[in-house]
Order: C-alpha cells, then sequence, then structure tokens
C-alpha cells in the first residue's frame, strides 16, 4: 500500500508534473506560518509526457535536475501529483469497527471489481469520512495502477529526491484553494473555475469530496462560454439540492466573472493562494497546485 494521505514534516517540497511543464514550490512551516522558500516553472519538450505517462525519461529527468540546480531545493519531504485520470476515487460503505487488517481485506475487494481482470500491483490508500451511521463506515479509497505510480516516481527519485507521497493533482489543487479562502469563507464545500492553464477545469467539493469534474479547451471566447455553459447545467442536472456560492476563479479575467453573474446569476470571487508571495499572479495560479502539494508535506 502506497501511502497518499498523511503528511510530514516542517519544511516540504511539492512537484506537479503536467504534460508541458514541471511546477516546483518549496514551503517551510514556522509555528503556524506558512513560508515560500522556493517557486520555479521549467518547460517540457512536447510529448515528454502522453496520456499521463512519462514517455521522454531523460527529457523529464534533465528538466527536474535544472530545476534542482537552479532553486536549490535542499533535502525535504517530497510530494509528487499524478494526474486525475491516472487515478479512481470512491466512497465504500463498510461495516464499522472492522479491525485493520479486514478493513484492508474489504478494500482489495472492492477495487478488483473497479480494475476487472488486472493482475499487476495495484497501490491504493484510504481515510474514514464522518458518518452519521453508527453501523456503517464511509470510506473514501483513492487507487491506482503500480506502473503508473512508479513511472513518475522512478524519474523524480533517479535525480536524488525522495518521494515520501503520492498525491492527485486535483486534491492539491482543492488544498491550494482552501488555505486561500480559510480566512474568508468557512467551508469545505465550494465550486471553482481554473483558468490557470489552456485547459480550463470546473471542480465542484462537496464536504471535502469531489463530486464533479469538468475539463475543456480555452481556444475562442465563443466556445470556450458554451462548453462552459454545458458543463454548468451538467452539474445542476446531477445535484439539484447544492447551492454553492460563491464560484471561485483562479485566474481569469474580470470579463469572465461578470459573464458568470449574470448567466448562471452566481456571485463570484477571484483567489489566488500564493497572494502576496509571488509577483506575477499568472505565475502563482498556475503554481496552485504544487503549493498544494507542499502543503500536504508539511501538514
Amino acid at each position: 500500500m502506497l501511502r497518499f494521505f498523511p503528511g510530514l514534516g516542517q519544511r516540504g517540497l511539492g512537484l506537479d508534473i503536467q504534460k508541458h511543464e514541471i511546477r516546483l514550490v518549496q514551503l517551510r512551516r514556522k509555528h503556524h506560518q506558512v513560508i515560500l522558500e522556493k517557486a520555479e516553472i521549467i518547460a517540457l519538450a512536447a510529448n515528454a509526457i502522453v496520456d499521463g505517462k512519462i514517455q521522454q525519461v531523460d527529457e523529464v529527468q534533465m528538466a527536474l535536475l535544472t530545476l534542482i540546480q537552479k532553486t536549490k531545493v535542499g533535502k525535504c519531504t517530497t510530494v509528487i501529483g499524478l494526474p486525475a485520470n491516472c487515478m479512481i476515487s470512491k466512497r465504500v460503505q463498510l461495516p464499522a469497527n472492522l479491525t485493520p487488517i479486514e478493513l484492508e481485506t474489504e478494500l482489495t475487494s472492492h477495487l478488483s471489481n473497479y480494475f476487472p481482470g488486472i493482475k499487476e500491483l495495484l497501490f491504493y490508500d484510504y481515510m474514514k469520512l464522518l458518518s452519521k451511521d453508527s453501523r456503517n463506515d464511509s470510506i473514501f479509497v483513492v487507487a491506482a495502477r503500480g506502473d503508473q505510480v512508479m513511472n513518475y516516481v522512478n524519474v523524480v527519485q533517479s535525480v536524488g529526491l525522495k518521494v515520501a507521497i503520492v498525491d492527485i493533482d486535483l486534491y492539491a489543487l482543492m488544498r491550494a484553494v482552501q488555505f486561500a479562502i480559510r480566512k474568508e469563507v468557512k467551508q469545505s464545500s465550494f465550486i471553482l473555475l481554473d483558468m490557470s492553464s489552456s485547459m480550463a477545469q470546473m471542480i465542484v467539493m462537496h464536504q471535502e469530496e469531489l463530486i464533479f469534474y469538468q475539463s475543456f479547451m480555452v481556444d475562442t471566447p465563443d466556445q470556450f462560454y458554451l462548453q462552459l455553459k454545458q458543463a454548468w447545467h451538467l452539474y445542476r442536472g446531477t445535484q439539484i439540492e447544492l447551492n454553492l456560492q460563491p464560484i471561485f476563479l483562479l485566474g481569469g479575467e474580470p470579463a469572465l466573472a461578470r459573464w458568470i453573474e449574470q448567466t448562471f446569476l452566481m456571485s463570484t470571487y477571484f483567489i489566488d493562494p500564493l497572494q502576496n508571495l509571488l509577483e506575477s499572479s499568472n505565475v502563482s495560479c498556475k503554481l496552485s497546485a504544487a503549493f498544494g502539494l507542499a502543503l500536504r508535506a508539511i501538514s
């Protein structure tokens, strides 16, 4: 079992390895304060990573070495993020009061249904969620094929970094958002429209669980607005009872906020997890998932 959930130390390094670039953030915790020590982005060659798998190992290794030399990061807890499409996450209901061995046996049985016919190694982790049912436990489980996980872990460790935790990029992004809004809003449920990359993402968290996700290309404004409308109607069609306000915007322009407010009759709120830590908001928004990964290391 590979550990996905717990954090470890006072200094943490987050590596967000995306299709076209690698994003690095190093944080240090001093008492109750989070201090940004390093932040950097390096581009990757086309086709270095395809469909969530590292195809050009030498290219990614060289990029990582360049990042390490440029930032001079020290030895610390390293957390990497895998694309969400490399993993599955499920909520499972199991009888309460199972022993750890019984619980893992039950989860292994459930996972075999989600990966039918698989014979290779699976990595998984789980955590218990709050439940009002005294007879059953609600378990949140995350799983991935071993070869997908080790594809990233081996490359990162080959340049001298020790991977302590493997996270999911979307959950790292959500962690960064929760950090950013903790002073303004006391809530664990929210809607995020991430505009920090060429691929926009609409993400809905409810009680710290990802319940809706849609991504779409940001090409022409008309095409983008059409796709956003379709995603919104799909979300509202499946989550009629939820009325989450506001829509948090990571990146994007004021014109987008006005369009959302007029079209969906929803309030909007711009956020930047690294606000006041970096001069360029465009850069800091792109580093949000890496920031969330580093937060995981020092939590």
